[in-house]
């Protein structure tokens, strides 16, 4: 399957182009405000567009199962309409790639077993972030679009979390948005670099992380110390 992306334009983007086919992956870096969330949407019919293709039909014409399996977009804050409906309840309506019976393996590996019969409600922010991510496995979309998926982890979490999107076999193609350059870094996508909703940078890892590329992007502000990157304060 192939998400084909062709000279998008909306209100807050100018020009983007990339594809993808399954199951390659890509990080979309940028900085706040830049359009990152705004392109998730449209990747995923949120925002309707016809620069957004599945093979070659446009996101907005797909029937609403076909777009079921093909794209997910999991936003950086969790919001429930029913704030009875517990972590089970929640991730037992999320299925539809997997089996029903992968609820409770998914609940293991991501952290959150303890949490089954919580209300969703009273999850913190942390949590809440855990069961978006167990969801977007359950769900199973050929391309899943995660939105800050460590943000508000602690950094045995984000390991956790880094790990499930290296290897789980649930998750097919993978578009991480992150301002997390080491997370970005150690997944080794791809990456696509937004500024001002301009498409900046679209190629390898490895290229990105050159010294000249983030000097060009970040000036001096970012600093690297081995395979790690740290903001330099002056």
């Amino acid at each position: 399957m192939l998400l084909h992306v062709h000279n998008l334009h909306t209100r807050f983007l100018r020009g983007i182009t990339f594809e993808l086919e399954t199951p390659q992956n890509l990080t979309i870096l940028g900085f706040n405000g830049a359009g990152k969330t705004t392109l998730a949407k449209a990747l995923t019919g949120l925002l309707e567009n016809e620069s957004c293709r599945i093979d070659r039909t446009p996101v907005a014409r797909l029937s609403a199962k076909t777009r079921a399996r093909a794209l997910n977009y999991v936003p950086a804050a969790l919001e429930v309409f029913d704030e009875y409906i517990s972590v089970e309840e929640y991730l037992r309506l999320s299925v539809v790639g997997a089996n029903s019976g992968e609820v409770e393996r998914v609940m293991a590996q991501v952290g959150i077993a303890h949490l089954a019969k919580s209300g969703t409600a009273v999850l913190s922010s942390g949590e809440a972030g855990l069961l978006l991510f167990a969801s977007a496995m359950l769900h199973g979309a050929r391309f899943t679009v995660f939105d800050e998926p460590t943000a508000n982890l602690d950094s045995d979490k984000k390991i956790a979390i880094y790990s499930l999107l290296r290897n789980s076999p649930l998750l097919h193609s993978k578009l991480v948005i992150t301002h997390d350059l080491n997370l970005a870094f150690a997944l080794g996508y791809p990456i696509l670099f937004l500024d001002g909703g301009k498409q900046l940078f679209y190629g390898e890892c490895e290229t990105f992380f050159t010294p000249d590329t983030l000097r060009g992007f970040f000036g001096d502000s970012i600093k690297r110390v081995g395979d790690y990157f740290a903001v330099a304060f002056s």
